[in-house]
């Protein structure tokens, strides 16, 4: 009975911690940014709880509103929150503005547009940084079983001991139910933002393209809570390409090319009715500068649109409102592909180069954008051989990823990856690395890596692995064979070389 009565009373706590966290307000934050033909831009925010305000959250709700206010956007009351609104003259505003969303970080977020004739070509590439502490808060009921499981002190040491035994059990159980009712109520919450564009975008990562390709969605719920258990929760890399069409000058083309229609018309019929000898010559010849004044109006906008536009350090957007001492890097000149496009054609390698780091005497790093996905591939000149390593987003921009010291010196976290070479040899010393496919040997990788006095990131030691398996616990299996060592650290010693690359030249790359 005594059990019984004890747990009555864990379930009760465990019920008033879960009803807390709902009555701390789950609430859903749709951010849109909405260009206009002109180039402006409508940005909004639309916060709403899913329960009833508390007084604690309609103080924080009244804070936040008096905020925007200030800060020149319209504020809407809506019945259990808010929206608010304002208009930018264009995409430099936003940018002024400050912020961390729209003030990309000047080595790892871009905002680029090109001004052209028939259309201005934006480019844009923010990051929301994933928050410290991100990871949700878990339940420890065993930490408090002397408050929720009292035991009268008569109590006799055997009794206590099995007291104790289900009174673990039980905390489990309450640890179980809070933490799934904590994953629930993080998981009916929403946190997204949302691009609308007047005509359909040419590339993008976001998580969602609607409307054919005028509408882009990006969840940012995982750079603010992280449902795996890390603390730190994911970057979300934004990046959009997209042209927005002059209107006075499709205005004035469309007038040309009506013109021009009706001139082509006119000089048809006229040539077509009998006209006295040599009086339709003319007609003809206007007939023609018609047709020929249309076909090449019609492939000077083909060309104009087909293009891919060439960004320089003056198409960057830089806002006025980046912290003091702090300065945009010029951008560097994309490498050549040549190289490793002659060698996927070498070792049949299906699908295309987008961007590759500097080659030197051990070898290069390459971008491949495949049917599946991007895939990076390690080329090795010592034995002429390559391996392949899947796309991680976080390899890619691997220096936003560190621990820094109070005298400024950063320590970048270990990459770690799955390294697959086609037709490795069984009787190599790591034979027993990874899992084998057939003749295809894949193995998970771990290096560390550290930047010298010039901030140029070089391996530090020798990289590990672990046997029998592609998801290992620990990499506590030092490498040994040669070439296997050779591509690990081929990778590390040029993955900021390919990110700089794949950077100049505005590759879109997925969020994962």
């Amino acid at each position: 009975m005594m059990y019984k009565h004890v747990m009555r009373r864990a379930a009760a706590a465990c019920l008033f911690v879960v009803s807390g966290l709902f009555l701390s307000g789950c609430a859903d934050l749709h951010a849109d940014m909405t260009f206009k033909d002109d180039g402006s831009i409508v940005l909004r925010k639309d916060l709403s709880f899913q329960i009833p305000m508390q007084a604690d959250m309609a103080a924080s709700l009244n804070q936040w509103k008096q905020e925007d206010r200030q800060n020149g956007f319209t504020v809407e009351d809506t019945a259990n929150g808010y929206r608010s609104s304002k208009t930018y003259a264009g995409i430099q505003d936003i940018a002024d503005t400050g912020g961390e969303f729209w003030t990309p970080d000047p080595e790892y977020g871009e905002i680029r547009l090109h001004k052209g004739l028939l259309y201005d070509y934006y480019s844009i590439h923010t990051r929301i940084k994933g928050q410290e502490n991100a990871a949700l808060p878990q339940a420890h009921y065993e930490d408090n079983i002397p408050n929720f499981f009292q035991v009268p002190s008569s109590v006799d040491v055997w009794s206590y001991l099995e007291y104790r035994k289900q009174a673990e059990r039980e905390a489990a159980q309450l640890n179980e139910i809070h933490n799934q009712a904590v994953a629930a109520a993080v998981n009916s919450a929403s946190l997204d933002f949302t691009m609308h564009l007047p005509m359909a975008v040419d590339a993008t990562n976001a998580d969602q393209v609607l409307d054919d390709g005028k509408t882009l969605v990006w969840d940012l719920k995982p750079a603010f809570i992280n449902t795996q258990g890390a603390s730190a929760g994911q970057d979300i890399h934004m990046q959009a390409q997209f042209r927005i069409f002059h209107q006075t000058t499709a205005i004035l083309l469309g007038v040309v090319c009506a013109a021009l229609v009706i001139a082509a018309i006119v000089c048809a019929v006229l040539v077509k009715r009998k006209q006295p000898t040599g009086q339709s010559k003319p007609y003809l010849i206007g007939l023609a500068v018609s047709i020929v004044c249309l076909v090449g109006l019609g492939g000077l906008v083909q060309s104009a649109t087909a293009t891919q536009v060439t960004f320089s350090d003056s198409d960057r957007i830089i806002s006025k409102a980046l912290p003091e001492g702090s300065a945009y890097q010029t951008l560097p000149s994309p490498n050549s592909l040549d190289t490793a496009k002659a060698m996927a054609k070498d070792h049949t390698l299906h699908g295309e180069v987008v961007a590759v780091s500097e080659e030197d005497d051990d070898g290069y790093l390459a971008l491949f954008q495949t049917t599946a996905g991007p895939c990076f591939v390690i080329a090795d000149k010592a034995s002429d051989s390559i391996a392949v390593v899947p796309f991680k987003q976080s390899l890619i921009h691997f220096r936003t990823q560190y621990t820094q010291f109070s005298n400024g010196k950063k320590s970048y976290y270990p990459l770690t990856f799955i390294m697959a070479r086609q037709n490795d040899t069984k009787d190599s010393p790591d034979v027993k690395l990874g899992i084998w496919q057939n003749d295809m040997h894949q193995i998970p990788t771990y290096v560390l890596i550290e930047p010298d006095e010039n901030d140029v990131i070089h391996v530090d030691g020798n990289p590990s692995s672990a046997w029998n398996t592609l998801t290992p616990s620990h990499y506590q299996v030092p490498m040994k064979d040669e070439i296997n060592i050779r591509m690990v650290k081929i990778f590390a010693n040029h993955i900021d070389s390919l990110s700089k690359d794949v950077r100049a030249r505005d590759v879109i790359l997925p969020n994962k």
